[in-house]
């Protein structure tokens, strides 16, 4: 169907608010490759089901990547957190031939993606 009205799409969270030596200890700046396994979907969120490498650790129990983000009934965008529910409220379709997508692995420091620790807090 038609993507929802919020577009994310640039990023899967592996722990959202971790320590620093969890930060510390990622390949950041390394190239990954993620497997995209399937897909969920509502009026809540689109998401796709990742696959992450060996080596990196998610602490959700759906890695996945949100696609995009519906309105809520006050007119508000649902937050991206919300595909964790839709992916275990709705299920996931599994793709036939899995994708692979490219990507670097990297933090978000407050204001922006990062990609290295040159004048960060780590």
């Amino acid at each position: 169907g038609a993507l929802l009205p919020r577009l994310w799409c640039h990023h899967l969270t592996l722990v959202y608010k971790p320590q620093p030596d969890q930060v510390t200890a990622l390949p950041i700046g390394e190239t990954v490759t993620l497997t995209v396994t399937g897909f969920s979907a509502d009026d809540r969120a689109q998401a796709v089901l990742c696959v992450v490498p060996d080596g990196l650790v998610c602490s959700n129990t759906n890695p996945h990547i949100t696609v995009a983000t519906g309105v809520n009934e006050t007119g508000k965008h649902f937050s991206p957190v919300v595909s964790n529910d839709v992916l275990a409220e709705v299920g996931v379709t599994m793709f036939e031939n899995p994708l692979t997508i490219e990507t670097r692995v990297g933090f978000f420091n407050g204001r922006e993606d990062r990609f290295d620790f040159e004048g960060s807090i780590y």
